[in-house]
C-alpha cells in the first residue's frame, strides 16, 4: 500500500512544498490561499471557487500551478463575529451585509 502525503514548510526565505504532488509544476513562486467558511458547500461550488482563484490570479501572473488553495470547514457555532459571544441574530451577517461587504472588497465569492 502507498501511502500519499503533501506537506508544506518554511525554510526561513521561501515556502517549500512538493513540486509535482498532484499532477501539476510548481514553481518557487507559490501561493496559499486559505478560506475558513462554514460547513456545507457541494464539491461542485468548491471546485469553482478553485478554478476561479485559480484564474483570476493568473491574470496577476501567478502560474494556476502554483496556487494551492485550502477550505477549512467549521460549523455556525465554531464563529464569533465580536464580543467574545456565538452568533446571534443581531451580530451575525445577514444577506445585504454580504452582498455590501463584497462589493466593497472585491471578493471573489462570498459565504452563503
Amino acid at each position: 500500500m502507498i501511502v500519499s502525503t503533501f506537506s508544506i514548510g518554511w525554510n526561513g526565505d521561501h515556502i517549500v512544498a512538493d513540486r509535482s504532488y498532484g499532477g501539476v509544476h510548481r514553481s518557487d513562486d507559490i501561493v496559499i490561499v486559505e478560506i475558513t467558511l462554514n460547513a456545507g458547500r457541494t464539491l461542485e461550488v468548491k471546485k469553482n471557487l478553485y478554478a476561479e482563484i485559480a484564474a483570476r490570479l493568473e491574470t496577476v501572473g501567478v502560474r494556476s500551478d502554483d496556487v494551492i488553495v485550502s477550505l477549512v470547514e467549521v460549523t455556525k457555532e465554531n464563529w464569533s463575529f465580536g464580543g467574545g459571544g456565538p452568533p446571534t441574530p443581531e451580530n451575525r451577517f445577514q444577506p445585504h451585509s454580504l452582498a455590501r461587504m463584497r462589493r466593497r472588497l472585491g471578493l471573489l465569492w462570498a459565504p452563503a
